[in-house]
């Protein structure tokens, strides 16, 4: 009870919150599992725990820890947070049960620099429209668990364990998911059905017995083998040994995105570990996009570790166009921003040569709506209607356009990676663990590489998805530095612009300063006094890491750049001035750089 209350505070007051992150900082040798605070506040980097002891520091009668054992713990946590020197706010179940937690969250978390911005009633009704959707993409998620579970042939019992070494979220979806999975096979068992996995699973059992009902085949071919459940590969390999055919399997790992649906990319990238020993030829001549795209969807897919190497070669002579276009943190500006460029398109393209697409369907119904609103022609290929075709990212497999824009493509909730329709929770039902980030990452490289001559992608000012920097050779940025956030003292590192370089008077150059002047984020501005090696040039774009909180003067924060301060410059993009977008600058490295057919 007590951590809804401080999650409902967090959530109504926009303090961002992971719940029960892993602590990978924390010292956990001796046999201690992983440490996972209640709550961690990513951008002040905080942490809070919940103590359930009353006033005399007892826990509850009917724990099974003792009072004793829970204050061991307790000493533990808070010996981790005083060894590495991070912040831990303290609450307590007698302040829920005493009516003071809400007056003591907000004291505390003020206290320790976080910022309280409480919703307003419009934000509110909001949030209640996006829980709705959270409601929604919980019960796919639901389905999908079962889809997996019936594909990998997992019973309940043998579900239970693995989730015994997961964590929270994962534990408690996954006993959610046992739940249903169970009552789902008695309702099967008791109506006399079998479900698709079924079909597959009995015909396999079937042909491993040696009983063939089937003519002897020379060849089997399957296409879109990247998305092969353990149920098809089981009877794939006994429909091969019986019939004596040869398997002719076509395939890209670069485009594995069902694994919520019990495929698994690994039966393609391990091909010989499961069919036996295999010829290859690689078909990695790229047909349809221009250079920019080819490059972009090479520099994102190089960071995932399992996949099949491959140098992709670039058909088109064509540079292409790509562009990246920042609106304010709000769902109407995106969907704003989204129709403008529809309509821009119009001027110079059919309607169905354009193609919008979102991570999930939150924000499609509002696009579509936009769009009609403004003589925009939608279409609807279930009723052979011409127009713009406005879809979710897993809908455009194997679709194409001239024209392709990524509403949304921000670190969001229903963003890039997804937040919601994450399938991390699937990690106990699948045979590959640990694909799921890999799986989001392969997701937004389809949605790009449907363009064929241009990519918009609309993000929120300062929460751009983390794709785009992978795609642009940056490390992966977390949001614009607020430096109202860091402690005075603290070293933190982001992009800043350089707005203003001041003149220098004798008194600064004699100590040691080289230069002064004003930077800015996407979130603040502030001044800085830089005895740092490098010179920075008044309005450029740089990288700066190890960038030091100083004291504020009056209202104006201040920050300095010493010996440690280290930086890149980021030359600016040019600007697509007509929206007010930049380009994109892809940046894959030598091991994915694309190539140029030769003529």
């Amino acid at each position: 009870m007590g951590e809804r209350i401080i999650a409902d505070f967090l959530f109504f007051n926009h303090v961002d919150y992971k719940y029960e992150a892993k602590a990978s900082w924390a010292s956990v040798s001796g046999g201690r599992g992983a440490y996972h605070p209640d709550f961690t506040l990513p951008e002040s980097g905080a942490s809070i725990e919940y103590w359930g002891v009353n006033r005399a520091g007892e826990v509850p009668a009917g724990w099974t820890t003792s009072t004793a054992e829970y204050k061991q713990g307790m000493a533990w946590k808070r010996a981790q947070f005083h060894r590495e020197g991070k912040t831990l706010i303290e609450f307590y179940d007698y302040e829920r049960t005493e009516g003071t937690l809400e007056a003591a969250l907000r004291e505390r978390l003020t206290r320790s620099s976080i910022t309280l911005r409480p919703m307003t009633f419009e934000e509110v009704g909001k949030s209640f429209g996006d829980l709705k959707y959270i409601g929604s993409s919980i019960e796919k998620l639901l389905v999908q668990f079962i889809t997996n579970a019936r594909a990998m042939r997992r019973e309940p019992k043998e579900i239970q364990p693995q989730l015994q070494r997961s964590t929270p979220r994962v534990h408690h979806f996954g006993l959610l998911g046992i739940a249903v999975l169970e009552r789902y096979q008695a309702a099967l068992s008791e109506e006399g059905r079998i479900d698709f996995s079924d079909m597959l699973h009995q015909a396999a059992d079937i042909l491993e017995r040696g009983t063939n009902p089937l003519p002897n085949f020379e060849h089997v071919l399957v296409d879109e083998f990247q998305d092969t459940s353990a149920a098809m590969a089981r009877f794939l390999k006994a429909l091969v040994a019986v019939t004596g055919a040869r398997l002719f399997a076509v395939g890209d790992d670069w485009q594995a995105i069902y694994g919520f649906a019990g495929g698994d990319v690994d039966h393609i990238i391990n091909f010989e570990s499961h069919f036996g020993p295999a010829s290859t030829t690689m078909l990695n001549v790229n047909y349809r996009s221009p250079a920019v795209i080819v490059e972009a969807g090479a520099a994102l897919i190089a960071r995932n570790q399992k996949q099949v190497p491959k140098q992709v070669v670039i058909s088109s002579r064509e540079p292409g166009e790509a562009y990246v276009y920042e609106v304010s943190d709000d769902d109407s500006a995106i969907v704003d921003r989204t129709a403008s460029l529809v309509r821009q398109e119009l001027r110079q393209i059919p309607a169905d040569r354009i193609l919008v697409l979102s991570r999930t369907n939150h924000l499609l119904d509002d696009i579509i709506e936009a769009c009609r609103r403004n003589g925009v022609p939608v279409g609807n290929p279930d009723r052979d209607v011409q127009g713009v075709r406005i879809l979710s990212a897993h809908k455009a497999k194997g679709l194409e356009a001239d024209v392709v824009i990524v509403a949304n493509a921000s670190d969001h909730l229903f963003g890039f990676p997804s937040k919601v329709e994450n399938p991390d929770v699937l990690e106990p039902v699948r045979m590959s663990a640990g694909d799921a980030p890999a799986e989001e990452r392969r997701l937004f490289y389809v949605a790009i590489t449907r363009a064929m001559k241009r990519l918009h992608l609309v993000s929120r000012q300062g929460l751009p998805s983390p794709y785009l920097a992978e795609i642009e050779g940056g490390a992966n940025p977390a949001r614009a530095p607020d430096a109202s956030n860091v402690r005075v003292g603290a070293r933190f590192a982001g992009a800043f612009s350089v707005e203003r370089l001041y003149g220098l008077s004798d008194r600064q150059k004699a100590a040691g300063i080289r230069q002064s002047g004003l930077l800015a984020t996407s979130t603040s501005r502030m001044a800085f006094t830089s005895w740092a090696s490098f010179n920075l040039e008044e309005g450029a774009l740089y990288w700066l890491n190890d960038v030091v909180k100083d004291q504020p003067y009056r209202d104006q924060q201040r920050v300095k750049l010493d010996e440690h301060t280290s930086g890149n410059l980021r030359p600016r993009s040019p600007v697509d001035r007509q929206n007010g977008g930049r380009e994109l600058r892809p940046h894959p490295p030598p091991s994915h750089q694309p190539r140029l057919l030769q003529s």
